[in-house]
């Protein structure tokens, strides 16, 4: 005999009325007049109607279906429903993120978190306190990021398309993120204000972590390479020079002990970070880069010469006999 969750998650599948769930009852052979007036009450106080689907209502598509108020904002539900179907988010109400309404509103960083934090209050807490979060509550910052910027999976930072970080098609999903910290970290205009270095990206991907990263499969397993949340956290993001940083001078080694159990004092000294070597940071990486850089387009060319030219000299060699 089915189980009570079965009628739950059919609940979810047919939204179209209260005769369709009545007739999942009596398919699925539970006691029809208390699970009946339960879900009947729920149906009247509206907690599972068809209208509080974002995908499903008629309340927001009886309007919603192509209106153009300005050049700026085209509101189409279909649309808005196609990419809705697709996330994380699909059986959540449009009022439950629209919670007002203002036409021609500008859609803020701040207003974004904060809709995000009535459900996800312990994240929203923690990207409060963070360095990118605390200018958004603050002072309502729009050059820092909000959920979306690192949770949606469209190029435009879309709210409706948000994938759950379970899904490989994620932003947010483990082999994506240093893609999606890197749009904004490795963007020389975006960092230069807060004189940051865009070189951290390029020098995460060419140490151990990254190209591991880079030739790791996508699948899910229990060690794998690590990548920027895995040291810097994701929510809760400080400052490296912050004593509460992971990645503070003092936190590094207890840092690496989460992967590498015998980690000491050797691995950082003998670390570069994410910065690029110079002649006077990590001068012997820096000269030896540039021995390599000339020695071996030096050693090809001169093998590639010595192949060509003894090529011409044994046909030479066959003319001649």
């Amino acid at each position: 005999m089915p189980k009570k969750p079965c009628v739950v998650v059919m609940l979810y599948r047919k939204r179209e009325g209260a005769h369709n769930i009545l007739k999942l009852i009596r398919l699925s052979r539970l006691p029809r007049v208390p699970v009946a007036v339960v879900i009947m009450a729920i149906i009247t106080i509206g907690v599972v109607p068809s209208q509080v689907y974002a995908f499903g209502g008629q309340d927001c598509n009886s309007c919603h279906v192509d209106i153009g108020t300005s050049a700026q904002m085209i509101i189409n539900s279909q649309d808005i429903q196609d990419t809705l179907g697709d996330s994380v988010h699909r059986f959540v109400g449009c009022s439950d993120c629209h919670t007002q309404f203002a036409v021609g509103a500008e859609r803020g960083n701040l207003s974004i978190s904060q809709n995000c934090g009535t459900c996800h209050s312990s994240q929203y807490q923690l990207y409060a306190n963070s360095i990118h979060g605390q200018p958004v509550v603050e002072e309502d910052k729009r050059d820092h990021p909000s959920c979306i910027d690192c949770h949606s999976s469209s190029e435009n930072a879309n709210p409706h398309d948000i994938q759950s970080v379970l899904d490989a098609d994620s932003s947010a999903y483990r082999k994506n993120v240093p893609n999606t910290c890197g749009s904004c970290h490795g963007d020389e205009n975006m960092m230069a204000p807060y004189d940051l270095d865009p070189y951290v990206v390029l020098g995460y991907e060419r140490d151990f972590h990254g190209r591991a990263v880079l030739f790791d499969g996508a699948e899910i397993k229990d060690k794998m390479p690590a990548t920027c949340v895995d040291c810097h956290e994701s929510h809760y993001i400080q400052s490296s020079d912050s004593p509460a940083s992971p990645v503070y001078k003092d936190n590094q080694v207890s840092t690496c002990r989460r992967c590498h159990e015998d980690a000491s004092e050797a691995i950082i000294r003998g670390w570069m970070g994410h910065s690029e070597p110079t002649g006077t940071h990590f001068p012997v990486v820096f000269y030896l880069t540039w021995v390599y850089r000339i020695m071996v387009p030096s050693v090809l060319l001169w093998g590639s010469t010595h192949v060509v030219l003894h090529f011409v000299r044994s046909l030479r060699n066959r003319r001649k006999n």
